[in-house]
């Protein structure tokens, strides 16, 4: 028996951002291509002179307390689903993953080439639940195939 996947999270206003803290600074080095929002509700906003911005940037105004309560209620739904398979610290390297909640129970990082594999299904949900920070190498780079939507 297959388990049955996760239903679609709920972001609310999140969803138009690609980078987003409550709390923290949002911090960028050398060049970055973001397609999305970026902000903070209650921190810094440091590095995206030289990167390319599809979106706008907002800092502690009202688009992110609503921002920041819409995360929240998304984190709460997304931490609440059963983890699929655990993973080691780093993901990518090549590796090739389909739809699924991923598990790892500390620290993280993504290098090199992660393919994200939907298998033809567009609703196709990649969860990464993560105990601790996430940090990607220079170069990293996300691939989504087979009718994934970002």
């Amino acid at each position: 028996m297959v388990a049955a996947p996760p239903p679609q999270p709920n972001f609310g206003s999140a969803a138009s951002f690609a980078l987003f803290t409550t709390t923290e600074a949002v911090g960028n080095t050398g060049i970055s291509n973001i397609t999305g929002n970026i902000g903070t509700n209650s921190g810094a906003i440091t590095g995206f002179g030289t990167s390319t911005v599809t979106g706008s940037i907002y800092n502690n105004n009202s688009i992110t307390a609503q921002c920041a309560t819409d995360l929240e209620t998304a984190y709460n739904q997304i931490s609440s689903f059963t983890p699929t398979a655990a993973h080691d610290a780093v993901f990518g390297n090549g590796e090739k993953l389909d739809a699924g909640v991923y598990s790892l129970g500390s620290a993280g990082s993504a290098a090199g080439v992660l393919t994200l594999d939907a298998q033809g299904n567009s609703s196709a949900l990649f969860i990464f639940q993560i105990d601790g920070a996430f940090n990607t190498g220079a170069g990293t780079t996300v691939v989504l195939v087979n009718g994934p939507v970002a």
